[in-house]
């Protein structure tokens, strides 16, 4: 992090956390759990306000870090895990859709509907259809 002041505010940041974490039913957690969690919230506490900076220095605002950069950097820390997963069935499905509409319009140009054309052209269909709505829904 490379803004001034800033690892003052992260400093109290980092206490209300634990101050919080205090608050918590501590007969819940094993004791290794419980600074495993600690060690958790500290991580994340810092990555957030570093995304949260990266946010608003993307939208040209590093003075002032807003509630929306917060909600945005809160987003991507979230979805970070599932991202590259998500873009290669991404790409799968567009592969698939695209073989397919690649198919149809070369069966249309040539004028010539072969049946093997057609059916590897409905089961791309298909399958693009199908991981895209999977993607979607997962999205």
């Amino acid at each position: 992090m490379a803004q001034s002041g800033s690892s003052h505010t992260t400093k109290q940041l980092m206490r209300q956390a634990e101050d919080e974490l205090g608050t918590l039913p501590h007969a819940q957690f094993s004791p290794q759990a419980l600074g495993r969690l600690r060690e958790s919230l500290k991580t994340y506490v810092v990555e957030l306000i570093d995304e949260s900076f990266n946010v608003a220095r993307r939208n040209r605002s590093p003075d002032a870090i807003s509630e929306d950069h917060v909600a945005q950097a809160t987003k991507h820390l979230v979805s970070r895990g599932i991202r590259p997963l998500s873009r290669l069935v991404g790409l799968l499905a567009g592969a698939f859709l695209g073989a397919a509409f690649s198919g149809l319009v070369s069966m249309a140009i040539a004028g010539t509907y072969p049946a093997a054309g057609v059916v590897v052209t409905v089961a791309f269909a298909i399958i693009g259809a199908f991981i895209s709505g999977h993607y979607f829904t997962k999205e």
